[in-house]
């Protein structure tokens, strides 16, 4: 089963959290008010999620741009989570 979780922050960006069986991404679907970020709108692996709850930046651990052990990203606070769970059919 995979979930899904819809984020909202601050500035107006919407992120993708997704779990699977496989591991967990991240996409940043939409730029809001704060410029363009490295691979919007394109799944980067999550190697941890450090925070993420109403009304904080969510800070997350991810696969690294270049060399180096990760990449480090914050969001603005928080303003809404949906949780989706769907379950997927091969």
């Amino acid at each position: 089963m995979e979930k899904i979780y819809c984020i909202t922050t601050h500035s107006g960006s919407k992120y993708v959290v997704l779990y699977t069986p496989k591991g967990k991404w991240l996409e940043r679907l939409s730029l809001g008010r704060i410029g363009s970020l490295r691979k919007d709108k394109e799944k980067i692996k999550i190697y941890k999620i450090l925070k993420l709850s109403l009304g904080e930046p969510a800070i997350f651990i991810l696969e690294p741009l270049r060399k180096g052990d990760f990449t480090l990203r914050q969001t603005t606070k928080v303003t809404k989570i949906k949780i989706i769970t769907k379950i997927f059919k091969k």
